[in-house]
């Protein structure tokens, strides 16, 4: 694996999703909550993951390439993508954007409404509540938590890539 063509697509997959943000923001910062644009934007990160894999597997030559090498190089493209993405996240959330708070919460509300029978009724009521009480923020520690998660989420995804790319 040729950790710096890794860490090349790590940089450009973050550097993408934060472009591909900016863009939404800068339209309508709404639309930066939308659902359709979150998920969308993991396409940014799925492409650089199999760029990074296809291009250790092309230097590992005719041999096999096993899955556990496609995972380390999908894997360290994410977590370099994630990383830069919650940083940008929360400097814009709370230093860049104040409007954005008021605009999560009205995009969470609208969607506890819309969702409601997937969530289920009473956990709707009872996160509606505390969003009036609390408000929504997003802490250090909400940060490092939502972060960590992705990171969860970015493993599974990679070891999906992995061993599909695989050479045996």
């Amino acid at each position: 694996m040729n950790k710096q063509k890794t860490l090349v697509y790590g940089l450009i997959a973050g550097s993408a999703t934060i472009g591909y943000f900016l863009l939404f923001y800068f339209i309508q910062p709404r639309l930066f909550f939308s659902l359709g644009v979150q998920w969308a934007s993991l396409l940014i990160f799925i492409g650089c993951m199999v760029l990074a894999v296809r291009n250790a597997r092309r230097l590992a030559g005719e041999g096999q390439y096993p899955w556990q090498l496609g995972l380390r190089a999908a894997f360290a493209v994410y977590v370099l993508a994630a990383v830069m993405y919650h940083l940008f996240y929360y400097l814009l959330y709370n230093y860049g954007g104040p409007e954005l708070a008021t605009i999560q919460e009205d995009v969470v509300m609208e969607n506890l409404s819309k969702y409601q029978n997937v969530v289920g009724e009473q956990n709707a009521e009872h996160l509606r509540r505390d969003i009036q009480q609390a408000g929504i923020a997003l802490t250090p520690g909400a940060a490092l938590m939502a972060l960590a998660r992705s990171i969860i989420g970015g493993f599974v995804l990679s070891l999906i890539i992995g061993y599909l790319m695989r050479k045996e």
